[in-house]
């Protein structure tokens, strides 16, 4: 009787032992798992954030500048013209005078039409704002009362616009001496107001935008060079559009 009752207080000691420790286990497992899918849901929801976060950072991005210069030297200019490097269907240029390019274009296209379009947006040099462009370089801000300078500094500024006007005329007449001109292929207008910037546009894909700083001539500024995307609008569709409503409202040269 009592092997009988020993036997029953040793199964229920193991079997209250087998309990509790499957119930700790199971509490513990438990906790676990909850925590496991704790972590799994607060992963998950990082990169989620993370995603949107970068995401759009990497679209911004996609949507800027693909390259910077702080200044852009001849080296650049002849990469473009002379060894042919960027342009292979059109080229559209946008300047006051067009004088820091016209020798490496014309040596570009001297044997002949390499492309099929040749754009050159020019100032008209009776445009009253061609001052303010000279005076601009000279880093007189915009707004100044121009009666307000000194008079030393509005001399240099009108000689410098008597020059600028020769060399818009001058870039002109060699322009129209070049094949492409002759065969049809180079359009030249002139525009009115004042530009800040400078630009050269490659085969509608991609556009050098030269950012006229105060004080400074235009290749003695940075440069920005901007790319097209196929799937979304960027800075290149601001400049684009911008030139293409300058081109729109130009004065043609014509014989």
């Amino acid at each position: 009787m009592s092997s009988i009752f020993s036997q029953l207080i040793t199964f229920i000691r193991f079997f209250s032992l087998e309990f509790l420790t499957g119930l700790a286990a199971a509490i513990v497992l438990g906790f676990l798992s909850q925590r496991i899918w704790l972590i799994v849901f607060v992963v998950l929801l990082a990169v989620f954030l993370i995603y949107g976060v970068f995401s759009r950072k990497y679209k911004i991005l996609k949507a800027g500048p693909t390259g910077y210069f702080y200044t852009f030297d001849s080296n650049k200019d002849c990469k473009i013209f002379i060894r042919n490097g960027e342009v292979a269907d059109s080229f559209s240029y946008l300047g006051v005078s067009g004088d820091s390019i016209i020798e490496l274009f014309r040596k570009w296209v001297a044997h002949g039409d390499l492309i099929s379009a040749y754009n050159f947006l020019l100032m008209n040099p009776d445009s009253p704002n061609l001052k303010w462009q000279i005076a601009f370089e000279k880093g007189v801000s915009l707004g100044t009362d121009f009666d307000s300078l000194t008079v030393e500094l509005k001399n240099t500024i009108n000689r410098e616009v008597t020059a600028a006007r020769q060399r818009i005329r001058s870039c002109i007449e060699l322009l129209k001496t070049l094949p492409p001109y002759k065969s049809g292929n180079l359009h030249i207008k002139l525009y009115d107001p004042f530009i800040p910037y400078w630009m050269y546009i490659m085969d509608k894909k991609t556009i050098y935008l030269g950012i006229m700083e105060n004080g400074k001539r235009g290749h003695d500024s940075p440069v920005l060079v901007i790319a097209r995307r196929q799937h979304y609008a960027s800075l290149f569709d601001t400049f684009k559009n911008s030139w293409d409503k300058l081109w729109m409202d130009a004065i043609e040269i014509k014989e």
